[in-house]
């Protein structure tokens, strides 16, 4: 789902508004052109190949920042870096051995970067995410990259994962009742005006929380949210 707001903008309105509801947003912009080119960042080690063969992959931030300089100089669209939790890596660790945050690379990106989308991949399942912090920390980071930043929403599905923050494997359809319900309260966070109490099936409650809005000087706020859930 995508949603969008000049901040105060929304106040009595009965749906959020959409980056498409403005031209000169960035995703408005990118989608006057016939195809959008993604780069899937590589920063998981290995990158794409599970095998022990040379190759010139690498994880750190250095390189994946080089490629996205080169990728936004080539006139593509977005990038996209994926979050996976995993064990000791295979193939004597040179496949999935080591891996970057996907939402700490994608913020530090903004800030080298004019015009490429950058999206992030947040697994909302894992420990005590609340839907307060993340509201927060995306409206901030949509301020900083001037509308350019989203979030690709996921809840995780190897029973290793789940485990390694001591929880056990939710079950699927629980996973995406979880999701929606997690996702709604992010729509009021950014969308709503007035504060708010929530309580769910979610272990996580909202008592009097107050919405993350921000004032962007140079124009209107956006946030991206790809529902995963409806996949």
């Amino acid at each position: 789902m995508i949603l969008s707001h000049y901040p105060g903008s929304i106040v009595g309105s009965d749906r959020f508004l959409a980056p498409t509801d403005f031209p000169d947003s960035p995703l408005s912009q990118a989608l006057q052109q016939p195809i959008l080119l993604g780069l899937f960042l590589p920063i998981q080690a290995g990158g794409w190949s599970a095998s022990t063969l040379p190759r010139t992959t690498d994880w750190s931030f250095e390189y994946n920042k080089d490629l996205v300089l080169k990728t936004e100089a080539l006139g593509f669209d977005l990038i996209f870096a994926l979050s996976q939790w995993l064990p000791k890596g295979g193939y004597g660790g040179v496949f999935n051995g080591q891996a970057l945050d996907s939402f700490v690379t994608t913020a530090a990106l903004t800030s080298v970067t004019q015009k490429i989308m950058l999206i992030s991949t947040i697994h909302i399942l894992y420990g005590p995410i609340h839907p307060l912090h993340l509201a927060k920390y995306g409206a901030t980071l949509d301020h900083i990259s001037g509308g350019r930043w989203g979030i690709n929403v996921v809840t995780g599905h190897r029973a290793v994962e789940h485990e390694m923050f001591g929880w056990n494997r939710i079950e699927h359809d629980h996973r995406y009742e979880l999701a929606a319900e997690f996702i709604e309260v992010l729509q009021r966070l950014w969308g709503d005006n007035e504060n708010f109490s929530f309580e769910g099936k979610s272990s996580w409650k909202l008592n009097g929380a107050y919405p993350s809005f921000v004032t962007l000087g140079r124009g209107k706020v956006e946030i991206r949210v790809n529902q995963g859930y409806k996949n």
